[in-house]
C-alpha cells in the first residue's frame, strides 16, 4: 500500500503514473508511448536517466534526470544500489505520482530500491531480452560470467520482491519471469496490443511484395528471410522484398542480397505512419525472428500485429512468443526455428495463392481486432494500476465505458 504522502493527485483529477524507462526512449519502443498515450483513467510522466537519439517522438513532459554536477555514472549507481536520486525526489515531490511502471526487467533493477525507499508502488513489464537475454550475462567475460549470472539474477530477485506486480508481455515472456523467481500470486501476462483506429485493409489487387520490419539485428532472422527469397521457384524469385529498419546489421545484409541478386529496398527506420503504409501495400509480412547467440527471443512481436492489422498474413518461425502473436494456418504460416526451406515453401504458397492470403489477412485483422486493441488492454493495465495503488476504479475519474 502506498504511503498517504503519495496516495496520488488531488480529489477530482486522474492519478499520475511515473513511467521508468533507463533510456528514453529506442526507435522500437513506441509501445511505451502508445500505452501512455492511451491512459483514460491515469495520467502518465515518462522519466529516464538519459535520452536517446532515436526517433521516437518525446513529449515537452518527459524528463530526463541530467544533473550536471554529479557524473552520469556515479548518478546511476547512486540510484541502482542505494536509491538514491535528487533530481528523481525533486520530481517525485512535485508530481506525486501514484506509482511507478518500470518497463524492462532491466530498467526495474535501476529504480527499484527507490520505489521501496519513497514506498510508491512499483509495477515491472518484462518485454524481450530483458528476461531471455540479460540474465545470462553473455557479453561479460567467459570466467566472470557465472558471477555476473548470480549478480544478475540476485538483482531480478530484488525487483520481484519489490514489485507490487510483475507484468509479461507474453506467456513466453511470463513463464521467464517465473523462472526467473516472480512471484506466482503477483504475475500475469499483459498483452499490449497496438492502436486499431485505422483504415481497412487495400483491396487485394493492389498488394504486392513481401515487407519486412525490424531491426536489423540477430535476433530478427533477415539472412534467412534473404535466403528464403532467394530459394522461390520460378518467377516467384523476382518478387520484391522491401525491409524497413535499421541495424549493426544492414551492411552485410545489403552485400547479402547484392550477392543473391535479388530485387530488395532497404527502407531505413520510418515513421509509424510510413510503417503503416508500406504494410498495407504488401501481399506477404515476413520476419522470421530466431534465437540470438547471447540468447535474445522474441518476447512477442507487436509488428506481428501491425501487420496483421493491415490485413498482411505473416510468414515467420515458430519462435519465442511469435505462437501467440501468429496463429498458424489461420492468421500466418509458422515453420520451425531456422527452417530456411520451409520459411521458402511458406513464402512460396502463399505468392501463389492470394485468395488463400487475403483470407489469412482477413482472419489476421478480425483477431486483433478482437483480442488486442490498445484501448481494451490499456483498460486491464489502469484495474491493475488501481489494485497495485491500493485505489478502487470509482476512486478514479472517468469511467471504463
Amino acid at each position: 500500500m502506498p504511503s498517504a504522502e503519495h496516495a496520488g493527485v488531488a480529489d477530482g483529477e486522474r492519478p499520475l503514473v511515473l513511467v521508468w524507462k533507463r533510456a528514453w526512449l529506442q526507435d522500437s519502443e513506441t509501445f511505451v508511448r502508445n500505452q501512455m498515450h492511451g491512459l483514460e483513467r491515469w495520467r502518465a510522466l515518462g522519466v529516464g536517466l538519459e535520452r536517446t537519439g532515436s526517433g521516437v517522438l518525446h513529449d515537452r513532459t518527459d524528463i530526463v534526470l541530467h544533473d550536471p554536477i554529479t557524473p552520469r555514472g556515479r548518478r546511476s549507481l547512486l540510484l541502482r544500489w542505494f536509491g538514491v536520486s535528487r533530481r528523481l525526489d525533486a520530481i517525485v515531490d512535485e508530481h506525486r505520482p501514484a506509482l511507478i511502471h518500470a518497463h524492462f526487467l532491466i530498467d526495474a533493477v535501476s529504480i527499484a530500491r527507490y520505489a521501496r525507499r519513497r514506498r510508491l508502488p512499483l509495477v515491472v513489464t518484462g518485454h524481450g531480452y530483458d528476461v531471455t537475454s540479460w540474465p545470462l550475462a553473455t557479453g561479460a567475460p567467459r570466467l566472470l560470467r557465472p558471477v555476473a549470472r548470480a549478480h544478475r539474477a540476485l538483482e531480478a530477485r530484488a525487483v520481484f520482491r519489490a514489485a507490487h506486480a510483475v507484468i509479461g508481455v507474453s506467456r513466453f515472456i511470463t513463464d521467464g519471469l517465473l523462472r526467473l523467481g516472480a512471484d506466482p500470486r503477483r504475475t500475469g501476462v499483459g498483452y499490449i496490443g497496438v492502436p486499431t483506429c485505422r483504415p481497412e485493409a487495400a483491396p487485394v489487387e493492389e498488394r504486392a511484395g513481401i515487407v519486412f520490419v525490424g531491426r536489423l539485428t540477430d535476433k530478427k532472422g533477415v539472412p534467412d528471410l534473404l535466403e528464403a527469397v532467394a530459394a522461390l521457384p520460378g518467377p516467384l524469385r523476382d518478387v520484391r522484398l522491401t525491409v524497413v529498419g535499421d541495424g549493426h546489421l544492414r551492411e552485410p545484409l545489403v552485400e547479402q542480397a547484392a550477392r543473391l541478386g535479388l530485387r530488395v529496398t532497404f527502407a531505413g527506420s520510418r515513421a509509424p505512419a510510413q510503417v503503416a503504409r508500406i504494410l498495407a501495400g504488401a501481399a506477404v509480412f515476413c520476419a522470421p525472428s530466431r534465437t540470438a547467440a547471447t540468447g535474445d527471443s522474441e518476447g512477442f512481436g507487436m509488428v506481428f500485429l501491425e501487420a496483421a492489422l493491415a490485413g498482411v498474413p505473416v510468414v515467420s518461425y515458430r519462435h519465442g512468443g511469435v505462437p501467440e502473436a501468429v496463429e498458424d494456418g489461420v492468421t500466418g504460416l509458422l515453420v520451425p526455428e531456422g527452417d530456411v526451406p520451409g520459411l521458402t515453401g511458406a513464402l512460396a504458397a502463399l505468392l501463389r495463392d492470394p485468395e488463400r492470403a487475403t483470407r489469412m489477412g482477413a482472419a489476421g485483422r478480425e483477431r486483433v481486432l478482437a483480442s488486442f486493441d490498445l484501448a481494451e488492454r490499456i483498460r486491464d493495465l489502469e484495474d491493475l494500476y488501481d489494485r497495485a495503488a491500493g485505489r478502487s476504479s470509482s476512486t478514479t475519474d472517468g469511467s471504463r465505458g
